[in-house]
Formats: structure tokens, C-alpha cells, sequence
């Protein structure tokens, strides 16, 4: 293949030189634009977030109107002194006891030689004190451990001057509750 060379070297350098140059010049063009047009997207990004940032200052000072209003503050009110009344209904729901399942219990543990005559409680003390007439008195000593031996009852007393008679015996026994809360229904 032949190579026909119409140009000098120089004028060749020359136009080499002149075609990096326009590439050059192009390259930095579409720099200047590309950075142009960021700018102008920052710009009408700022412009749009600074108009949304005012629209939400505008509507949380519409909320602190609505919420610090004399309606509100009564309700405010009115919640925080419902909020304090279910504490003290929590705290007093806590320490019931269960009179169902007591008093379940003592039928359960009371033979039918016994008859209970009275039931008296001590909510503060939670004691108990139960009264009634007893055939014999091995059925009155049966039904105190039976009291005893029961997940409701602690300290069973019975004085022992209810056992000097061996049948139809008037007792009172007191006893203290263990049973201390259930959050069962009665």
C-alpha cells in the first residue's frame, strides 16, 4: 500500500494538535454544563424543601394552638386524672383477695360434722375468723389441720380451751389469709 503525504509534518503535528485542543474544549463544554445544571437542580431542590420546611412549621404551630387550647388542656387534664385512677384501681385490684376461691376453699375443707355459725374477716389484718359448733372434738382438731394443710389459710389458731369438751363443741378459729391476690374474677 502506498502513502501519499500532501502535508508536511509540521501542518500534521499541527492538526493533530488542533483536533486534542477541540476534544479538550468539548470535554470541558459538557463539564461546565453538567455542573450548570447540578447547580440549578440544588438550587430548586433547596427551593423546594425550604417551602415544604415552612409549611411545617406552619402546621406544627397549628398543632401547638390546637393542643395548648383551653378545650384541650381540659381534656389533657381530665386524661391525666383518668390515667391516676386506673393506677389506684391497678394498685387496689392488686392487693383483693379472691373471696370466691376463699370461701371455695372452706367449703371444700369443712366436713359436714361441722357447722359454721360465722365467718368474719380483717381486710387490713387479712385474717379470718370463723366460728360454729363442732359434734366432736377429733373432728374440730381434723378440721384445723384440714385449715392448716390449705394453700388459703396460715396460722390456724385454736385455743385449746375449745377442747376440754369431747362433743358438741362452740369454736372460734382464727386464722390469717395466704391467700393474697388472684386476678380471677369473683
Amino acid at each position: 500500500m502506498i502513502t501519499i503525504n500532501l502535508l508536511p509534518k509540521r501542518f500534521k503535528r499541527r492538526a493533530d494538535i488542533e483536533r486534542i485542543n477541540l476534544s479538550i474544549v468539548a470535554m470541558l463544554i459538557l463539564l461546565f454544563v453538567i455542573v450548570g445544571l447540578t447547580i440549578e437542580l440544588l438550587f430548586a431542590t433547596k427551593k423546594f424543601l425550604n417551602a415544604n420546611i415552612e409549611t411545617l412549621e406552619s402546621q406544627q404551630q397549628a398543632y401547638e394552638d390546637f393542643f395548648t387550647s383551653d378545650v384541650n388542656k381540659d381534656i389533657n387534664d381530665k386524661i391525666v386524672k383518668t390515667n391516676q385512677l386506673a393506677i389506684q384501681v391497678g394498685k387496689i385490684q392488686a392487693g383483693r383477695t379472691s373471696w370466691s376461691e376463699l370461701l371455695t376453699e372452706l367449703a371444700i375443707v369443712t366436713p359436714p360434722e361441722i357447722k359454721l355459725t360465722d365467718i368474719q374477716s380483717n381486710i387490713l389484718n387479712k385474717s379470718i375468723t370463723i366460728s360454729g359448733r363442732a359434734e366432736t372434738r377429733d373432728r374440730l382438731l381434723d378440721y384445723s389441720k384440714s385449715l392448716e394443710s390449705s394453700d388459703y389459710f396460715a396460722s390456724v389458731d385454736l385455743p385449746s380451751s375449745y377442747l376440754s369438751s369431747p362433743t358438741d363443741i362452740s369454736f372460734e378459729i382464727k386464722a390469717n389469709l395466704s391467700l393474697a391476690t388472684s386476678s380471677a374474677g369473683d
